[in-house]
């Protein structure tokens, strides 16, 4: 990841994060939906079918609501994790919750969590795209998705990244060395997002 271009200038969240060559029949995972409004734009513009993995119930609640009538939206109320579990979310009713990052402001709430590799395994469609934004756990959850191999599953697959002070530089390289097995470098604003296509 040598040459980095900056999502803000580059208008990301209206260029890159929608560019993608989906139709009706493809399949989009986006793992922490938060209130649903990436999957919204994906819905608008492709109208292909959409699986939420979202582990803040109220956060929930509003997907239910928002997407409420079609059956190609699918809401799971959980998330996804390196094993099936319970555990806090720091930072819980903000679009910030995370397992991993707590600033204080919000009172700590559980939220479930089930095996990404169970739920990816077990996926009766291929997964065109997944997109991965969960606050500091894909330093932990993408690493596992590499050295399982289920990373091979998906054909487009992006990350928002969200460092910690220490930047997390040697599970950085192991991520980036791991992506390099599967998938060629399709854009670089790290640290804001990254993005692979399948070889």
């Amino acid at each position: 990841m040598e040459i980095r271009a900056k999502w803000f200038e580059l208008k990301g969240d209206e260029t890159l994060a929608l560019d993608w060559p989906l139709d009706e029949n493809s399949h989009v995972w986006e793992i922490g939906g938060y209130e649903g409004r990436w999957a919204q734009q994906i819905w608008d513009k492709f109208h292909c079918h959409i699986t939420i993995f979202e582990p803040q119930f109220w956060a929930v609640e509003r997907l239910l609501k928002r997407f409420e009538g079609n059956e190609k939206i699918d809401i799971r109320p959980y998330g996804l994790w390196t094993q099936k579990i319970i555990l806090a979310l720091g930072n819980y009713h903000t679009d910030g919750a995370s397992l991993v990052k707590d600033d204080g402001r919000e009172e700590k709430q559980l939220g479930i969590f089930r095996d990404y590799y169970y739920e990816i395994y077990g996926s009766r469609f291929p997964i065109d795209l997944m997109l991965m934004n969960i606050e500091g756990g894909e330093f932990a959850l993408l690493p596992a998705m590499i050295a399982s191999g289920i990373i091979a599953n998906f054909n487009y697959f992006w990350c928002q990244f969200h460092p910690d002070e220490s930047g997390n530089v040697d599970v950085l390289h192991y991520i980036e060395n791991g992506m390099k097995k599967t998938h060629d470098l399709l854009w670089d604003c790290y640290p804001t997002a990254v993005a692979w296509r399948k070889k």
